[in-house]
């Protein structure tokens, strides 16, 4: 993510998905290198009055920058899913990961490898 305007468009693409959520819609932010950290979580995202969530997740993303670390993506992918499993989310049909990467070389993938993904 550190090459030339990477960073700016991988932000910029989070910060569309987000502008673009309906009222109902419910967002969680993960940031993830060799680990996932949790930038916005779903619980902090209900307890926020509804004309301050779009706010409070653009300064989050815009609080974050790249590192030098190498990706584990599979491990990313897999918390997002244990996530969606804990926020007890009413639509379950109707979840879904982003994923915002350079998808760098050398990302481990590993991880997912005969992952039996949870239905919805």
């Amino acid at each position: 993510m550190r090459r030339e305007k990477l960073w700016g468009d991988a932000r910029g693409r989070a910060e569309a998905r987000v502008r673009a959520a309906a009222p109902a819609d419910e967002f969680a932010i993960v940031a993830f290198d060799r680990q996932s950290k949790p930038v916005l979580t779903f619980e902090e995202w209900r307890k926020l009055p509804p004309r301050q969530r779009v706010s409070t997740a653009m300064e989050r993303l815009a609080a974050l920058a790249p590192g030098w670390g190498d990706t584990r993506l599979d491990d990313a992918l897999l918390q997002a899913v244990e996530t969606l499993d804990q926020a007890g989310d009413a639509q379950p049909d109707r979840r879904e990961i982003v994923v915002i990467s350079d998808l760098q070389e050398g990302a481990k993938l590993s991880g997912l490898q005969g992952y039996q993904w949870p239905a919805g």
